[in-house]
């Protein structure tokens, strides 16, 4: 009831203020600020700690209290130093376009077995993520991580985290509310140059 809500709020907002709320457009820093000062819009990502949510994610989904055992218990081999190496390095080189660091990273991610989908579309929109990893889940595709890239830190008008957050948001907006209270995890991975 509370996502259907908070969707319905977000469309009348979108109509109300005559204004693109594309990923892109909505992780504009003073975009989010105003967001995040309406009660019915505000989203509980920590930004301000005071909305969060009070329950801990490990208690909405089994795969985060999963995920921390796993972190935990898991003993560092040298495939992880290679990969942590790897992504380093490209990283930290210098590239003239952003879709060049998308492409050396995702060579790095497919060579570890971590092939994500490059500029996948969110279903039923025009808007299209740098990268995802998904699953179907009731015959909608529903991304588990998103990553967006960034040439540089700092180059672009767009903050990535916001604006990988508005493309979960948009991306779970027809199976959340058929979901039955189930959370739909997601990891969001920003990825930028380094210096």
């Amino acid at each position: 009831m509370a996502r259907e809500s908070f969707l319905a709020d977000i469309d009348h907002y979108s109509k109300k203020s005559n204004r693109s709320q594309s990923p892109s457009n909505s992780s504009h820093p003073s975009s989010f600020r105003e967001r995040q000062r309406d009660k019915k819009l505000q989203i509980a990502c920590g930004r301000p700690r005071n909305i969060e949510e009070t329950i801990p994610a490990t208690l909405l989904h089994p795969v985060f209290g999963e995920f921390i055992d796993d972190c935990r218990n898991h003993t560092i081999t040298e495939e992880d130093n290679n990969l942590a190496d790897e992504l380093a390095n490209v990283m930290s080189a210098l590239y003239d376009h952003e879709n060049k660091r998308v492409d050396e990273v995702s060579e790095v991610l497919v060579r570890y077995r971590l092939g994500f989908h490059l500029n996948g579309k969110v279903q039923g929109t025009a808007y299209v993520m740098d990268a995802d990893l998904s699953i179907d889940l009731h015959n909608n595709r529903h991304p588990f991580v998103i990553a967006e890239f960034k040439n540089e830190a700092a180059t672009s008008s767009s903050e990535p985290y916001m604006q990988a957050l508005a493309y979960y948001l948009e991306s779970t907006r027809a199976s959340a509310p058929r979901m039955s209270g189930s959370a739909l995890p997601c990891f969001l991975l920003v990825i930028f140059g380094q210096c």
